[in-house]
């Protein structure tokens, strides 16, 4: 069975690897876990999303679950 995709979004000021061991974790109750990286402090929260946008389309998958955490709020 394939395993779903979970995109791991990390918060303000950390690198994408934050979310590494909270993705090993889920990968074994069946995701298959995707890390996003972006500039959380040089770019502002449109590009960011921007980003976001053009990397869940080059994903090509028909179902993506999110999981992002905070961004200092």
């Amino acid at each position: 069975m394939a395993r779903e995709p979970l995109a791991l979004i990390h918060g303000l000021w950390m690198p994408p690897q934050s979310m590494w061991l909270l993705g090993r974790r889920l990968a074994g109750y069946g995701f298959r876990p995707l890390l996003f990286g972006y500039p959380s402090l040089r770019a502002n929260p449109i590009e960011n999303a921007e980003r976001l946008h053009l990397w869940i389309r080059s994903l090509d998958v028909p179902r993506l679950h999110l999981l992002a955490h905070s961004l200092g709020g």
